[in-house]
């Protein structure tokens, strides 16, 4: 029987919170090590009409090291009229830079937002079984 959870991680990326000034939310770090990609789900609920969110993909070497920006992963200028909807944001992994965040704002009014980050295309994260091994991913 195959079940989903043999080929990605699901862990949480951004608490989900009910932002009511243009605060920066509080992301979790998410450790990839021995994953290949990350896929950042964003949920973006309530919005008021003035809200604006943004987010982007950061790296770091360390949890609680200094994140950079990763190249072409900001989502930028979701407003009021994208409420209610999921948002993702795919990234490769560096190795050499394991640990993810998300990097954003709530914009000036209120914005429910919550985060889970897939990891996927594994790189020995989990014992492999002879039935995971004769599954073969192309991207």
């Amino acid at each position: 029987m195959e079940q989903l959870d043999q080929y990605i991680k699901t862990v949480q990326a951004i608490v989900p919170v009910n932002a009511t000034t243009a605060d920066a939310t509080t992301a979790t770090a998410v450790n990839a090590t021995g994953f290949d990609r990350a896929q950042f789900v964003i949920y973006v609920g309530a919005m008021d009409a003035t809200c604006v969110v943004e987010m982007q993909a950061t790296q770091s070497n360390a949890s609680a090291g200094t994140y950079a920006a990763i190249s072409g992963s900001a989502l930028t200028d979701i407003s009021s009229a994208g409420a209610s909807k999921l948002y993702m944001i795919d990234v490769p992994v560096n190795g050499s830079y394991p640990y993810l965040k998300l990097k954003g704002t709530s914009g000036t009014a209120r914005c429910l937002i919550a985060a889970i980050c897939n990891l996927y295309k594994g790189s020995g994260a989990f014992p492999k079984t002879a039935q995971f091994q004769e599954r073969v991913f192309v991207a």
